[in-house]
């Protein structure tokens, strides 16, 4: 994504919303005032493997991406399009003057969004809808980390918070009745019943999300053989099988976990901006009022506004809470330092080669603010547990 520069403004642009079968799919957008008018002009490509006709709309922020709330009413041009699957150049005109008649500034987010007219229903409860589409992945510099490149991921569901102590529990006890099967290599710990569950390895965490999903009806995600027969529920020896099509809970893959942090931001930092502080997220010096406490969590969506001054919400853009500390969360991923030179544009779901350790995320109340940054990427061999180390499940649309 790139600022595009205009009437002394700027206009960041996102793409695209996908809501079908096989999504559509927008990019390369760009945006640009004619000169001398509140004129908007907006070029982009679309594409539709099932080439249906597409109706264009788009959003738009003035808050750098934390609502869409500028009304989009004046908007000509390719409104509808017959897409085909090779991508084909639209463009859009955005008069401004009729609905925000104001002049452009450097909060401006531009969001264009192709509808096939499938929408999915609400998300399943405590969880949000990541919506489908592109994303700047990376940070440019730290190797691990690798250049900022463009990344694609499919529509998902992500818990809006960590996997608390009582929820855990709750699954936990369910699973490990003689008629249901699972066996756990720990129990998982917690500070109280809606912190942060902790001291959970990536095998019990892969199994919790099967027992889960068995528990509320759904299709299970990981098995034991590639012919997606036997549901993995016991041991920590040969790792899963992934059944992609299965709408059960899951580990969210590296890059969803990455796109669902930005929570619709480009190049920030952190899930809410550039900058961090004691107000903003649970780590090593923030401050927080259960730094005595060992381990030192908070309560999940802790940082709410609830707990803290007036007007003080760390919800991201897409309405997550702690994505940045409190615990590190399990991805599926196995770790290649240097996956991300080479990796598949489009739903990146990790080597296929076992490296030894698998992916970790997001940072924890134990490290620095640095091991909080959107793009930090970190690693564990998943047999290992720690006081620092839980989880969110997601799930396919």
């Amino acid at each position: 994504m790139k600022l595009r520069h205009f009437a002394g403004s700027a206009l960041a642009l996102l793409a695209a919303l996908p809501l079908h079968a096989a999504d559509p799919v927008v990019a390369n957008v760009v945006s640009a005032q004619q000169a001398g008018t509140k004129l908007v002009d907006i070029t982009f490509e679309v594409s539709d493997a099932d080439s249906d006709t597409l109706s264009m709309s788009v959003e738009i922020s003035d808050d750098s991406g934390t609502s869409f709330t500028v009304p989009v009413t004046a908007l000509s041009g390719d409104t509808s399009v017959t897409a085909t699957p090779t991508p084909a150049a639209k463009a859009l005109v955005w008069d401004a003057s009729v609905d925000f008649n104001q002049q452009f500034n450097a909060t401006m987010v531009v969001r264009v969004i192709a509808n096939d007219g499938f929408a999915p229903g609400p998300p399943p409860a405590g969880m949000v809808l990541i919506p489908a589409g592109p994303f700047e992945m990376g940070n440019g510099t730290t190797a691990p980390e690798g250049l900022v490149h463009t990344v694609t991921v499919s529509a998902f569901y992500l818990d809006q918070f960590e996997v608390t102590k009582a929820l855990w529990d709750d699954v936990h006890a369910w699973a490990v009745q003689p008629a249901n099967g699972y066996i756990f290599g720990n129990a998982g710990s917690g500070q109280g019943a809606f912190h942060p569950v902790h001291t959970i390895n990536w095998f019990d965490a892969v199994k919790w999300c099967n027992a889960r999903s068995e528990k509320e009806g759904l299709t299970p995600v990981y098995y034991t053989d590639a012919g997606f027969t036997t549901v993995f529920k016991t041991g920590e020896g040969t790792a899963p099988f992934a059944n992609w099509a299965a709408k059960g809970f899951r580990l969210p893959t590296e890059a969803e976990w990455e796109k669902a942090a930005r929570g619709t931001l480009v190049g920030n930092t952190y899930p809410w901006g550039n900058t961090i502080g004691g107000a903003d997220a649970n780590y090593n010096g923030s401050g927080d009022p259960f730094d005595n406490n060992f381990p030192g969590t908070t309560p999940v969506g802790f940082y709410d506004g609830g707990q803290l001054p007036a007007g003080v919400n760390r919800a991201n853009g897409y309405g997550l809470y702690d994505m940045a500390g409190n615990v590190f969360e399990w991805c599926w991923d196995w770790y290649d330092g240097s996956y991300y030179d080479s990796s598949p544009a489009t739903d990146p779901r990790g080597p296929t080669s076992a490296s030894g350790a698998r992916v970790l995320r997001g940072g924890s109340w134990f490290d620095g603010s640095d091991f909080l940054r959107c793009a930090n990427r970190f690693s564990n061999d998943p047999v290992n547990e720690g006081f620092v180390v839980g989880f969110r499940s997601a799930r396919g649309l």
